[in-house]
């Protein structure tokens, strides 16, 4: 390739001016389409979430674990750099640093080249082209990590990065929100860059760790005579919460924007966690402490947490008494980027751990704080009306409304949410799902043109032996559910009855939902009976059944299914002319399925899985389905979840829908995450 002659200022904001470039294999680089990286945007992953929650009086802030947002001082290496498709070897770079500029800790400044590196910095980086997408590798460690805590190692030829969470005596200890900080590295992998006109690309980092949350609910603990039941826990306190023997050490292949635990390293140790409100949260039977801890991603077996708590002698009240519990997890999966949030419910008559694999936002924090205002039910005692408010009601007042209510012209929920796309309607409870059912169905609501997001993980039911509630779907044939739902991927667990949503009509959007430990819905689908619009990056754990169609997302498909996965099994009980389908029961001329798979069995008297599915568990005759199928060693490795990313990139662009993506688990099927951003 000849020389480029390029009259440019660094970093100004211009087109670069180039002489002409030769053929590069098949490429011919115009010399009009070649640009100057002039600058770059960064932010991170996970800290836009809508998170605001509020009790009657006042706000409740947010826990954020590590870095919310990039700050002075702050540095980002990109260890690679290169046009996505086809890719030209004279515009490829490696290692070019940024710093963040202003003042140390400041979030003002923008970026500039890092003298610090003055070789590879010496480098103007030149885009191959304007148009295509380029590939951005890169990863940022905190200012204050300990050098040691983070290497570059080469493994044939190929650059790979180790680290580690901070040791101080053979143990990570988190006392302060500058501790979980200093360990927050984020990385960036994407195929999808572009810069604008001025040639600045704006990149976004994710969380290489995870976060974990352990929530202690030590309601009716200490029962101390004498006082009501609004202060028998009040001075109950818990604290030195350790997660015991946990893997410590990590590696990034730079193959994606997540780490994992170093191969055939056996290194583990305890993690102190840490709490910002050491007197808990709430009051009388209802007290939580929370801790925040980061966690190397991957599966584990078991995890044991030990805590202690201290509570008055219930014979002598001056007197306290502490003790140390232990708690064991079963089989609980760390994401990269995501909240794991592990519940222990600690009380004298029912003491048990609950663990969830919920993957939730990094700041996500459930149980809104709603103060005196007695509607943050944990479960559906029934799905009766009389348990609800409906926002039409004549006198209906923020202090008596379930949900929705009249503030003068407009319908508010009990958060000051108006559900425009800025300040979506916000469901946080079990009976707030309940009363948005009644809106729709019965309330005159079609929620056309509003947006409701799913803002805490809800158990419509105890356990699966507690199966007594029938639930009744969100919108019928006649009154079908014509908005924007964002599910968050938080988890509906326990669902019996009908499909979380009965009719979707063909403008709506129902996205980003979980639906895990499912007693068993039966009239054919999970996430809705009908879908006419568009259900997209939802996840489906459970079996489902229906009359004549079921499928593992829906029981008639019109519309779209996108970025969807259902582990389980579909049946319909009618033993003649039936049909059952890995996605959908019947998905008719007008359907389609898209980038999505299926692990489970089909039975009826028609099925397909109509994605890739499991062929281990589900065995297809048939010749043309033969190309979805997967057997379950395939099914658990990278190059499946590439596939059903590339898929979901090719398809989402034209819809500008949000940015899903599956992301691989070691020895488990894909599992979903959200990027939080809109498609350009």
């Amino acid at each position: 390739m000849k020389n480029l002659s390029i009259h440019i200022l660094a970093f100004a904001i211009s087109m670069a001016i180039c002489g002409a470039c030769s053929n590069d294999s098949d490429e011919n680089v115009s010399t009009q389409n070649v640009k100057v990286l002039t600058g770059i945007n960064a932010d991170i992953y996970g800290t836009d979430a809508a998170i605001t929650r509020a009790s009657n009086t006042t706000e409740k802030e947010p826990i954020y674990v590590g870095r919310q947002v990039f700050v002075g001082g702050d540095k980002i290496v990109m260890t690679s750099f290169q046009r996505t498709d086809n890719p030209i070897s004279d515009f490829t770079y490696n290692d070019i640093r940024w710093k963040k500029g202003g003042n140390e800790g400041e979030t003002e400044g923008g970026w500039n080249r890092d003298n610090d590196d003055s070789e590879n910095n010496e480098k103007k980086i030149y885009w191959s082209d304007a148009e295509n997408y380029h590939t951005v590798v890169g990863y940022s460690i905190p200012q204050k990590m300990h050098t040691e805590n983070w290497s570059k190692t080469a493994e044939e030829s190929v650059n790979n990065y180790e680290g580690q969470l901070t040791l101080s005596d053979n143990q990570v200890i988190y006392d302060s929100k500058e501790n979980l900080t200093k360990d927050d590295v984020v990385l960036t992998y994407s195929k999808e860059i572009k810069s604008d006109a001025t040639g600045i690309a704006t990149i976004y980092f994710q969380h290489a760790l995870s976060c974990l949350t352990v929530d202690v609910n030590i309601q009716g603990f200490a029962a101390t005579p004498g006082m009501g039941a609004e202060e028998k826990d009040n001075a109950s306190r818990v604290k030195d919460l350790i997660i015991l023997k946990q893997p410590y050490k990590y590696m990034w292949k730079q193959t994606s924007d997540s780490v994992e635990i170093r191969a055939n390293d056996d290194l583990k140790a305890d993690i102190k966690a840490f709490t910002n409100n050491a007197d808990g949260e709430g009051s009388g039977n209802g007290r939580r402490f929370y801790f925040h801890a980061l966690a190397v991603p991957g599966s584990r077996d078991a995890i044991t947490i030990k805590f202690q708590v201290s509570y008055p002698d219930p014979l002598k009240p001056t007197t306290t008494i502490t003790n140390t519990y232990k708690a064991t997890a079963q089989n609980v999966n760390f994401q990269a980027g995501k909240r794991t949030t592990i519940k222990i419910n600690l009380n004298h008559e029912n003491e048990k751990i609950t663990v969830g694999a919920i993957y939730d936002d990094w700041v996500f924090k459930d149980t809104p704080d709603q103060g005196n205002l007695d509607k943050n039910s944990t479960y559906l005692a029934s799905t009766e009306m009389s348990n609800i408010r409906l926002h039409d009601e004549k006198g209906l007042t923020i202090d008596d409304a379930t949900w929705l209510y009249m503030d003068g012209e407009n319908i508010k929920d009990i958060y000051g949410n108006d559900g425009t796309k800025d300040k979506p309607y916000t469901i946080s409870t079990a009976n707030q799902l309940l009363a948005f059912a009644y809106e729709v169905n019965e309330g005159g609501m079609s929620f056309i043109d509003k947006y409701v997001r799913l803002d805490a993980s809800i158990h419509m039911q105890p356990t699966t032996s507690s199966n007594n509630v029938e639930w009744i779907g969100i919108g019928t044939q006649e009154q079908p559910f014509e908005g924007n739902f964002d599910g968050g991927l938080r988890d509906i667990s326990y669902l019996k009855g009908k499909s979380l949503f009965g009719n979707i009509s063909t403008n709506a959007i129902v996205e980003g939902l979980s639906l895990s430990r499912m007693i068993g819905t039966t009239d054919g689908g999970s996430i809705a009976c009908v879908n006419n619009g568009t259900v997209y990056g939802c996840m489906v754990k459970g079996n489902v059944s229906g009359t004549t169609n079921a499928g593992g997302i829906c029981a008639t498909n019109n519309g779209t299914i996108m970025a969807c996965a259902h582990i389980g099994d579909v049946t319909t009980t009618n033993e003649t002319d039936t049909k059952a389908g890995g996605m959908a029961g019947e998905n008719n001329e007008n359907g389609t399925i898209l980038a999505s798979y299926f692990a489970g069995n089909l039975t009826a008297s028609t099925t397909s899985p109509q994605c890739y599915f499991n062929s281990d568990i589900y065995h297809s005759t048939s010749e043309e389905e033969q190309k979805w199928a997967k057997p379950t060693i395939d099914m658990i490795m990278q190059a499946f979840v590439n596939d059903l990313n590339s898929e979901i990139t090719d398809s989402r662009t034209e819809q500008n829908l949000r940015k899903y993506q599956f992301i691989y688990q070691p020895s488990e099927y894909p599992s979903l995450v959200s990027q939080q951003k809109n498609v350009e």
